[in-house]
């Protein structure tokens, strides 16, 4: 799922959206709680794949919007100056362990081979921790490494 944070794209994989979002839901007030998980079971229901896929991305839009998901991680990013210019987008995956979670730059060959084209944020993290201020700032806080591009 892509969002926009000023210019910059941020790039939500499925899989830390749904699982944010359920962990977003469970803190929520009940009748938030309520709606969000009846909305959700009838689109689950829908049987052709593109409209519930469709269906289901509106869906996320609206709840990552409704719980505020992205806030602390658009906070983060503006407590670091010029980090936004010096990146083309920020990609955010979902991981399962503390020890997992990291920031990293990556510039892919056709990056390298471009002088206007910027590395890529790469921001490795539990759904809990999106939710947290306070982690995202040691997730960011520690020394950036560059990701070597893969050789094809």
């Amino acid at each position: 799922m892509r969002l926009q944070h000023g210019a910059l794209p941020l790039d939500f994989a499925r899989e830390l959206v749904e699982e944010v979002l359920a962990v977003a839901a469970k803190c929520a007030k009940a009748d938030e709680r309520e709606s969000f998980r009846e909305e959700k079971a009838d689109i689950d229901g829908i049987e052709i794949v593109d409209i519930r896929e469709d269906r289901l991305n509106a869906l996320d839009i609206r709840w990552m919007e409704q719980f505020h998901v992205s806030d602390s991680f658009e906070r983060v990013l503006e407590s670091h100056p010029g980090l936004g210019d010096s990146i083309s987008e920020c990609v955010l995956r979902l991981t399962r362990s503390m020890e997992d979670e990291k920031a990293f730059l990556y510039a892919s060959h056709r990056t390298l081979k471009s002088d206007d084209k910027k590395p890529v944020l790469v921001v490795q993290l539990m759904a809990r921790s999106l939710l947290s201020i306070e982690r995202l700032e040691e997730i960011l806080a520690l020394p950036l490494t560059s990701a070597r591009p893969q050789r094809s």
